[in-house]
């Protein structure tokens, strides 16, 4: 799943400032607590004009969580989720093309 191999790699990477690239750890943002806990978010600046979060939730209720969203989001008890058009004036991209801009500061 691609939503996961990119928290992965933002996880990995770390909040901090590497060239054009930001990455802040937003975890304490508000979420559904009846259905996930253990929350981790990060959402990542770059000066090129991008803006986007990479989350990751671990679900409370499977039962719940599947009849709401879909069986195959749930990848071993966890959620991912991706999302590049949060603010206007920020340029939207792709899942993929957020997982390249990330491999490019490894």
């Amino acid at each position: 799943m691609k939503e996961k191999e990119l928290f992965d790699l933002v996880e990995y990477k770390g909040e901090g400032i590497e060239g054009k690239l930001h990455i802040i750890n937003i975890s304490d943002f508000s979420y559904d607590e009846e259905l996930f806990d253990d929350v981790e978010k990060y959402r990542i600046y770059h000066g090129d004009g991008y803006c986007f979060n990479t989350e990751k939730y671990r679900i409370i209720d499977e039962d719940i969580f599947n009849k709401q969203y879909s069986e195959e989001n749930n990848i071993n008890g966890f959620y991912y989720y991706f999302i590049s058009d949060l603010f206007d004036g920020y340029k939207t991209l792709s899942l993929e093309e957020a997982i390249k801009l990330i491999k490019k500061y490894k």
